[in-house]
C-alpha cells in the first residue's frame, strides 16, 4: 500500500498523466503512469500503463507494466495478451510462444 504522502504523489502523477494525454503527449503520460504504477497497488494504474505503452509502441514498457498488472491481478488474462503482442512486435517468437 502507499503511504499518505505516497498516495498524494500517485494522485499528482495521475493528474499529470491525464493532463499530458489531454495535450496529446502520450509519451509523457506513459512516463507518469509507469512511475505511479511502481508506487501503487492499484491494478487500474498498471492496466492503463500497459494499454498506453502499447498505444505508444514502447514494447519494453508494455512488458514491465503487464508484469506489474499480473503481480496485482494474477488471474487476469489481458496482461498475457499484451505480453504476447509485445513479444511479436519485438520479433521474439520464442517469448511469444512461451506465453501462448
Amino acid at each position: 500500500m502507499t503511504s499518505a504522502n505516497g498516495g498524494e504523489a500517485v494522485r499528482q502523477l495521475l493528474a499529470d498523466a491525464r493532463q499530458a494525454q489531454d495535450l496529446g503527449d502520450a509519451r509523457a503520460a506513459l512516463d507518469r503512469y509507469l512511475e505511479a504504477m511502481s508506487m501503487s497497488e492499484r491494478v487500474e494504474i498498471a492496466e492503463q500503463a500497459t494499454r498506453l505503452a502499447a498505444q505508444v509502441g514502447d514494447w519494453p514498457a508494455v512488458d514491465r507494466a503487464a508484469e506489474r498488472w499480473l503481480e496485482l491481478a494474477p488471474d487476469a488474462a489481458p496482461p498475457h495478451h499484451f505480453m504476447i503482442l509485445g513479444a511479436f512486435r519485438q520479433d521474439d517468437l520464442d517469448a511469444a510462444g512461451q506465453r501462448l
